[in-house]
């Protein structure tokens, strides 16, 4: 249909006219083909592809006349647009054009960019295009016309564009929300593991608290306990000395009041001294003086020392261990220390009359101790804290008892010490307990050694020594003075370090018993100026002192110091040093 009507417009329009059936004129052929519904132009098939006919679709879509265009190079009219120098449209379409007319067939183009001018030549407009270019061909096969049909993309183009961009910008927000998804997942765990550690931290500040909250109930407990067995012995004490400022007591009964403030006294220093033995386990100081020795002596000690107690209670010791000797290297006090407490517990926990089993022998190389008594026994969650601090308060709470709840604790340390173990066993209640101590054998022979500064030596009653006690406890000093006296010696009593000085350069004496916590200035400094004096450089310096560890005998020594006595003072010690002294 094209071609025909083509060729007949390449004759004229007449021709047309004559063929149609309904007697078209030339105008109104004219006018048909150009108010098609489509945008055509009709080219020439020469170099510059002239303008021959044009639609009024294709002048509006090109913004164009046809009075401005027809007869003009297609290229001249619309040329490429020089502000957008990648773009050829001009050479591409030629070359569609010269391939439609090789072929004499239809050449359809791919969209293509070609802008248009403005009618007020003011630039160019972005258009695309998608052409398709046919020859119209005469009846001998002559190329007559290239019709050159352009539909107009533009607005298809810039919504695939647009669809384009926001395809992007889905995968844009698709990756942004994978990678917040990710984020949130990661602070989602940050946060889970935070939370964990809060709680962790939480649990823990429970476990601290609760740890702190039983801490100081046991302290309290403690401190009620301490209160509880100083009382004890002070009752008697106060009582006794009521009865000795009353002046009415017959000599017999002085003895027997003087032995019960003795007795009431010891038992306050053995409280004294589990207290400072405390001190020195929780802080990991308690040091040992190992000798070689035999394990027996062991048992033989501890009984000696928990005898009064267990005939007191009408209990029957039953004592076993091997005829041979059982070679141990330790600490030989420390160890008496373990099975007397142990001997001690197993007297208290068990009413009068009843049995205590006491057994050394040789298991595995190892040395085993065992303390067994049919007393009232340990529920199992005893067991497992027997040898905490103060687990005694937990085992009774009449504290008919009496003790602080240590001795345990301080034999765990003591056999740990000693690189051993201890353990309890017990059926339950009313079943008794059995606490056994394994130590090393040792075949080492280690040389004893005594600290320096204490006492050895044979009692003698001498009144030849002068001595002087300083002391600012008018009351202890006076004491201690009357005492020295009682022993025969000649004794002078001062309560101030510096009258001390004073008195010592202008009447000698032989000994000087020093507290060391003097006002202005204390024992220590006191030892170092009468060592600087002429008057006092040979003399004999005591040192008395509450406080018994190595270290405080080792300043005291460094001193000037000669001895070193913990109080309250061992009359016996303190009469036997005197004596020692005088016999030199």
């Amino acid at each position: 249909m094209d071609r025909v009507v083509l060729t007949h417009l390449s004759i004229s329009y007449e021709g047309a006219i004559m063929d149609a059936p309904h007697n078209i004129t030339a105008d109104g052929f004219q006018r048909l083909f150009e108010s098609s519904p489509a945008s055509f132009l009709i080219l020439l098939p020469n170099d510059d592809f002239t303008i021959v006919a044009v639609t009024d679709d294709y002048l509006s879509d090109t913004l164009t006349k046809r009075e401005d265009i027809l007869g003009k190079p297609l290229f001249e009219v619309f040329p490429d647009n020089p502000t957008v120098p990648e773009s050829h449209s001009t050479k591409v379409l030629a070359e569609s054009f010269r391939r439609a007319m090789a072929s004499k067939s239809v050449d359809t183009m791919d969209i293509i960019r070609y802008d248009v001018p403005h009618p007020d030549g003011m630039g160019f407009e972005e258009r695309y295009w998608q052409p398709v270019n046919k020859v119209a061909i005469s009846h001998n096969g002559d190329i007559l016309y290239i019709m050159h049909r352009a539909q107009d993309v533009t607005d298809y183009v810039k919504l695939l564009a647009e669809n384009k961009e926001n395809a992007r910008e889905r995968e844009d927000l698709a990756a942004q929300n994978k990678n917040m998804e990710k984020e949130v997942e990661h602070r989602n765990k940050e946060l889970e593991e935070k939370n964990m550690e809060l709680l962790q931290a939480n649990d823990a500040l429970k476990q601290y608290s609760e740890k702190m909250r039983e801490q100081g109930q046991k302290k309290d407990e403690f401190l009620a306990m301490l209160a509880h067995e100083l009382r004890n012995p002070l009752a008697p004490i106060s009582a006794s000395a009521e009865l000795l400022d009353l002046g009415l007591l017959n000599e017999a009964r002085i003895k027997k009041t003087s032995g019960i403030i003795k007795r009431q006294v010891n038992h306050l220093i053995g409280l004294v001294d589990d207290l400072l033995d405390v001190s020195r386990v929780t802080r990991g100081l308690i040091s040992l003086e190992k000798t070689s020795f035999d394990a027996k002596k062991i048992l033989n000690d501890a009984v000696e020392q928990v005898r009064p107690l267990i005939e007191a209670r009408h209990h029957l010791l039953t004592v076993h261990y091997p005829n041979e000797s059982v070679n141990i290297t330790g600490d030989l006090k420390r160890l008496v220390q373990v099975v007397t407490n142990l001997l001690t517990n197993a007297a208290k926990y068990t009413a009068e009359g009843g049995e205590i089993f006491l057994n050394l022998d040789v298991e595995g190389g190892r040395i085993k101790i065992e303390v067994t008594d049919n007393g009232v026994g340990m529920e199992p969650h005893l067991q497992a804290i027997a040898f905490e601090l103060f687990v005694q308060a937990a085992r009774t709470s009449d504290r008919s008892q009496g003790g602080l709840g240590i001795g345990l604790a301080l034999a765990k340390s003591i056999v740990e010490l000693h690189n051993g173990s201890i353990a309890v066993n017990s059926e339950g209640v009313g079943m008794g307990s059995r606490f056994t101590v394994l130590l090393p054998t040792s075949s080492e022979k280690l040389v004893s050694t005594s600290s320096v500064g204490e006492v050895h030596g044979k009692s003698a009653i001498s009144n030849s020594l002068k001595v002087m006690v300083v002391d600012d406890n008018v009351d202890g000093a006076q004491v201690l003075s009357m005492l020295i006296e009682a022993f025969g010696h000649q004794c002078l009593t001062e309560y101030h370090p510096y009258k001390a000085l004073e008195r010592s350069r202008v009447e000698s004496h032989d000994v000087y018993l020093l507290d060391i916590g003097l006002p202005d200035i204390d024992g220590y400094e006191l030892a170092r100026r009468l060592r600087a004096q002429p008057e006092t450089a040979n003399a004999i310096l005591v040192a008395i002192t509450g406080y018994g560890q190595d270290q405080d005998r080792k300043s005291a020594l460094e001193a000037g110091f000669n001895y070193h006595f913990v109080k309250p003072i061992d009359n016996a010690k303190l009469s036997s040093f005197l004596a020692e002294i005088d016999n030199q």
